[in-house]
């Protein structure tokens, strides 16, 4: 793997300087910022770097949202501080020693192991240390506190007994898949064919493969690995780590290694669970940090070390667990049955350009809708311009709608009375904008994003007393009639509305939408407001259901 050492400082600085500015722990940025916005720093670093650091930070800290908390090491430091460019290139050095297949997910690995916080303690002369000592402690405490620790937290009832550590090949089979060559001359539909498994065939949900896409000859058998029910293997290459129990007899390539408990001493399921923990998967990372090996080899998942309990304790967690899994893969399919369901309608109950009646209605509506400019639809607000920073997390004299919890945060139908904003607290910057107060039924648009999502609005309702302004980044919108509640907000979310504003986008790097652009827009309502009634009804309800299902599976 190549990695860019300018990139890489300048992304680690940034990242320091973020986590003083919020005051969180630098675990907890990578967490905020997530894996696709750190890969955009990284990549773009070279453009990045051209502006102020701090005007860099401020912006990433508005854009995800970061809110401001209470790990405040500066403070706490009694020597002199190091620079956050210091820090920085403490961390990519370390990036670099240890990087094992992609340059994020070694950050990743990096910022939340114990070294994290070493690095953070700035009355220790850790970060003063070499580089080679601080790769040494890095790989020496790679597996984590739930690793080491001989008991664990919860148990049930009737288990005392510390947990049994030992290095995993002293315990199982581990062997390589194989794969005869070259493989198109041996894929067969014949009856007698053997099941040729393959990363495609592992399940989205569950553990369990039941079936394969393709089949191999019976000749072909010497060349590979083959497996049986209740076998587990472990992919060593595009899902890293990822472990599944064998349902059937088969064939593995070399993406895969068989796990055989051949001494029986492990719950299948108990063990499958366990091999696909995040603290398994650190010290497969730790244990070929420095090397030149990107994939998983049996030398390697075999030097780990397994914290296990007796075979009875297993099995209560194994099915503890596989009920977990059941509840979890039930509420998922649900939710992505709902949202699948939602797309649909959001393409299908409003009209698509050029027609002026959507694929479906409701019953007992047939007139044609109406279509008007957007400008002659809306009369455009005032939004102010505060940054993340400049807002309060808990408490002020106006909620501020922030372009950011438009695009990730808040859904089509705003209800104020349910979500959580930041807040202005000088009554002065409020009072700036007392003509453009937001009330029910006014919609802000995010006019910013990394992607084609700008443009993403929310219709605002429950406003009650509350002060509210729309803040940097938005463009805030009132109707000029009555519209029925949450219409707007899901015709205006819709495909048939979006994908209009799509040509009008500019910027590459960062995508945005100009007043003047969503102005040259046409809108198309139903004359009906008993129709855009049941629209918006519809919508809502079916929301309800799949912020319902997400709540259950976020649960476990």
């Amino acid at each position: 793997m190549k990695i860019d050492d300018n990139s890489l400082f300048f992304t680690c600085s940034l990242l320091e300087l973020i986590g003083r500015t919020t005051r969180q722990k630098r675990s907890a940025v990578t967490e905020l910022l997530g894996k696709k916005v750190i890969a955009h720093i990284y990549a773009n670093a070279d453009v990045l770097h051209c502006e102020p650091i701090a005007k860099t930070a401020d912006y990433y800290i508005d854009f995800c949202h970061i809110p401001v908390g209470d790990f405040d090491n500066v403070a706490a430091c009694k020597y002199a501080v190091p620079s956050y460019w210091d820090i920085g290139k403490v961390y990519a050095r370390l990036i670099e020693d240890v990087a094992v297949s992609d340059v994020v997910d070694t950050l990743f690995m990096v910022y939340h192991s114990a070294v994290s916080d070493m690095i953070s303690n700035y009355n220790s002369d850790f970060f003063y240390q070499s580089r080679e000592y601080i790769k040494e402690y890095f790989i020496s405490n790679g597996d984590s506190s739930e690793i080491k620790q001989r008991k664990p937290a919860i148990r049930f009832s009737g288990f005392t007994d510390a947990w049994e550590q030992r290095k995993f090949s002293e315990l199982v089979l581990i062997e390589r898949g194989g794969s005869p060559r070259p493989i198109d001359k041996f894929i067969t539909d014949a009856p007698d064919g053997l099941n040729w498994v393959k990363i495609g065939d592992a399940p989205i949900l569950g553990k369990y493969i039941m079936q394969t896409a393709e089949k191999i000859k019976p000749e072909g058998l010497s060349k590979t690995r083959q497996v049986q029910p209740g076998d587990l293997i472990l992919s060593n290459s595009m899902s890293f780590g990822k472990p599944y129990i064998m349902g059937i007899f088969g064939c593995i390539h070399d993406g895969w290694l068989l796990i055989r408990n051949i001494k029986k001493i492990f719950d299948q399921t108990f063990l499958c669970h366990l091999l696909g923990t995040e603290q398994l998967l650190t010290q497969y990372r730790a244990l070929a940090a420095g090397s030149t090996v990107n994939n998983l080899n049996k030398e390697l998942v075999g030097s780990a070390k397994i914290c296990f309990p007796k075979i009875e304790e297993q099995r209560q967690i194994g099915v503890f667990l596989e009920h977990l899994d059941r509840l979890i893969a039930l509420h998922q399919r649900k939710y992505d049955k709902l949202s699948k369901i939602k797309k649909s309608m959001l393409e299908k109950l409003f009209p698509k350009n050029g027609n002026n009646v959507p694929e479906i209605r409701f019953a007992g509506f047939t007139d044609a809708w109406e279509q008007r400019q957007f400008e002659k639809t809306f009369s455009l607000l005032q939004n102010n311009t505060l940054s993340r920073a400049e807002l309060s997390a808990s408490a002020g004299v106006a909620a501020n709608i922030h372009y950011g919890d438009v695009l990730i945060k808040f859904g089509e139908y705003l209800d104020m009375r349910k979500e959580t904003f930041p807040w202005i607290e000088k009554q002065t910057d409020a009072d700036k904008f007392r003509t453009s107060f937001l009330q029910d039924g006014d919609v802000v648009f995010a006019d910013t994003a990394e992607d084609e999502t700008a443009g993403k609005c929310c219709e605002i309702r429950n406003c009650g007393s509350m002060v509210i302004i729309s803040g940097l980044h938005t463009i805030p919108c009132r109707p000029e009639s009555k519209f029925a509640s949450g219409y707007l907000g899901y015709y205006l979310n819709s495909t048939a509305f979006h994908e209009q504003l799509v040509p009008l986008m500019q910027g590459t790097k960062v995508v945005s939408i100009s007043k003047a652009a969503l102005k040259s827009t046409f809108v198309r309502y139903p004359s009906d407001d008993k129709e855009q009634q049941k629209i918006g009804t519809f919508f809502r309800a079916l929301d309800d259901l799949i912020a319902l299902h997400q709540r259950e599976y976020l649960l476990f």
